[in-house]
């Protein structure tokens, strides 16, 4: 079968039985197939287009799964069709030809569709991985890790690493930089400003995905009509998060609660309980050079003025001494006339 591809009914029934040990292997309602290695160039059309392999694995992985506004609304299509086949089993104890057929029918409806959606085979693919380097399986391990590898390069929220720019009110553009660690989104500051200074943390976001409860793992939020035109998309995307603040100094500083927000090519976060946004946008090449010279200017700057201050205070410092010392000198000389 081609990866990537729908399985049919003969192979879903084969993948039911269990019985088979070679890949792919179908757990929770998931099929996986192990994709073939891509070939190193791919000719089209006319023969004078190459395709580097690189390009040619990042349009299967892509032509794999829904995304956008799509993969929302397929959701709900999902959560539909699992009713529907929960209330058929809850009908009768005691299934006809008909009604295990019409059962069957839908299960088969629903494997094919969850395996679009990114998220849950991202979800499933790790706990399977799991399992298996548990029971020392290293070849089921990594499938599973592969299979993780491409759901998690199609989850937006997981892939918002590297550069972005926002307005921090009065304090003014500011640049961060997202990082990763596991599923923990980290934005940390590449400048800063006299409350949370370059080089702390800003927000951090868990993202990670409970197999059992993918539906509560993020708020889902429809646009106005007028709304969606203006951004051309459907649905916003929510994910609880923690945001820093401090007092000038970085003195007192603290988490309270945040939220991501998904805005297709752009996102945003918000500190809640004090009512502050912050929309983010990638920087071209231009500005950032730009924002990271300016920043390493007035770095410089106060580097300068410490450095005035450090030396007012060795100053002061070596004074200090000298007058100890000739104290101690003017004592020595009484105590010298004493015992004369």
């Amino acid at each position: 079968m081609v990866p990537g591809a729908s399985p049919n009914d003969d192979e879903i029934e084969k993948e039911k039985s269990y019985g088979s040990s070679r890949q792919p292997e179908i757990a929770s309602g998931y099929l996986f197939n192990e994709p073939n290695a891509a070939n190193l160039f791919e000719v089209r059309d006319d023969k004078t287009e190459f395709v580097p392999a690189w390009k040619k694995e990042e349009e299967r992985i892509k032509a794999r799964f829904i995304s956008g506004d799509a993969l929302l609304d397929h959701r709900k299509g999902m959560k539909e069709l699992k009713d529907e086949i929960n209330g058929l089993q809850r009908q009768s104890f005691v299934e006809t030809a008909e009604e295990r057929e019409e059962r069957e029918t839908l299960e088969k409806e629903f494997v094919r569709g969850v395996l679009k959606d990114p998220e849950y085979v991202y979800a499933l693919s790790l706990e399977r991985e799991a399992k298996a380097r548990r029971e020392g399986d290293i070849v089921q391990a990594d499938f599973f890790k592969n299979e993780a590898k491409e759901a998690r390069s199609c989850i937006p929220q997981l892939n918002l690493n590297g550069m972005w720019i926002g307005k921090y009110g009065e304090h003014g553009y500011e640049m961060i930089n997202i990082t990763y660690s596991d599923d923990v989104l980290i934005a940390t500051k590449v400048t800063g400003d006299k409350n949370v200074p370059k080089g702390e943390m800003t927000f951090k976001v868990d993202l990670g995905l409970n197999l059992g409860n993918l539906d509560k793992e993020h708020k889902l939020v429809e646009m106005a009509s007028s709304v969606s035109k203006q951004w051309g998309m459907k649905y916003l995307q929510i994910f609880e998060g923690k945001g820093q603040v401090a007092a000038e100094g970085f003195k007192h500083n603290q988490w309270i609660d945040g939220q991501l927000v998904l805005l297709g090519k752009y996102f945003s976060f918000v500190w809640l309980p004090i009512n502050h946004q912050v929309f983010f946008a990638r920087p071209g090449v231009e500005l950032t050079l730009k924002m990271l010279r300016r920043s390493q200017e007035q770095e410089d700057e106060n580097k300068s003025e410490l450095q005035k201050k450090k030396d007012i205070v060795r100053r002061l410092w070596t004074e200090t001494l000298l007058m100890e010392d000739k104290e101690d000198l003017r004592l020595s000389e009484e105590q010298e006339e004493i015992f004369q």
